[in-house]
């Protein structure tokens, strides 16, 4: 049994919890298959998590309480989204939006980030994820497949709900069979994500696998206009198959003629002034 602890988010101590979870339905129209979303919720305080458990079990939103400064006690803020959501309100939602932007909340399973051209070695056989060795990236979860519920509970402390899915080796490139059970808990701690993965191959033999998390988290004090991105002018990356593969410097000269730009604009150049 492997055991991958993937997220936690903190919430502020509470008194007088009441939790639930329910779960809505959204139909299915002519783009694609209806959407269950399983939502963990605590009555007393308003914090709630949603879960699109025939979606691949992605975050759909997760609304927690702004935690107090250690010392002071529970904060009074009502909760706020900690990630980006795909429906303002389930009044406003349907199965559509819920099926939209892939990647927001995804879980990255049985493997995260990218693979270039589709193509990897595992015990001493090389593996194809793609038909044209395009580069593949995060998995299979995230393209949407159903999960099954294996399990909830309601305590007087917790909420948690347990999503279930099974790799049998059919999928292109990962001919291993593979059981994951993703737990999430709702608690006076927060959210908590929890991944279990057991290698099921008949022959024992060894069996690839790697879980990741793909939130969008929102900011704390406004939009992305008051963002500030700062980027090096002396060098970039190159990228090869939709992956960095080295650093080149592009401005070298220039630093080394110029001691000012060397020393505060071009901070990464290995010049001496």
């Amino acid at each position: 049994m492997k055991f991958v602890h993937l997220l936690t988010l903190a919430a502020v101590a509470q008194a007088n919890a009441k939790y639930t979870i329910s779960r809505t339905l959204f139909a299915a129209d002519a783009r694609g298959p209806a959407v269950a979303v399983q939502t963990l919720s605590n009555g007393a305080t308003g914090e709630r998590v949603e879960v699109l458990e025939s979606w691949g079990g992605k975050l759909e939103r997760v609304s927690l309480r702004h935690a107090a400064p250690l010392g002071r006690g529970g904060s009074s803020k009502p909760p706020r989204d900690i990630i980006a959501s795909r429906c303002a309100s389930f009044k406003t939602c349907n199965a559509s939006a819920l099926r939209s932007q892939g990647a927001p909340g995804a879980l990255l399973i049985p493997f995260a980030n990218r693979v270039a051209y589709g193509a990897y070695s595992f015990g001493g056989k090389r593996h194809f994820l793609s038909a044209d060795n395009s580069t593949v990236s995060h998995g299979f979860l995230i393209q949407g497949r159903p999960m099954q519920l294996m399990a909830k509970s309601v305590a007087a402390s917790s909420a948690t709900l347990v999503l279930g899915a099974r790799f049998n080796g059919s999928d292109m490139g990962y001919p291993f069979v593979v059981s994951v059970n993703v737990s999430y808990s709702l608690s006076a701690a927060g959210l908590s994500v929890t991944v279990r993965a057991r290698n099921d191959n008949a022959d024992g033999s060894a069996a690839p696998f790697m879980a990741g998390c793909h939130p969008y988290f929102k900011l704390l004090h406004g939009g992305f206009e008051k963002a500030r991105l700062e980027l090096d002018r002396c060098s970039q990356w190159n990228r090869q198959a939709q992956l960095p593969i080295q650093v080149r410097i592009i401005r070298m000269r220039w630093c080394y003629r110029c001691c000012w730009c060397c020393r505060w604009r071009c901070s990464s150049c290995r010049c001496s002034c």
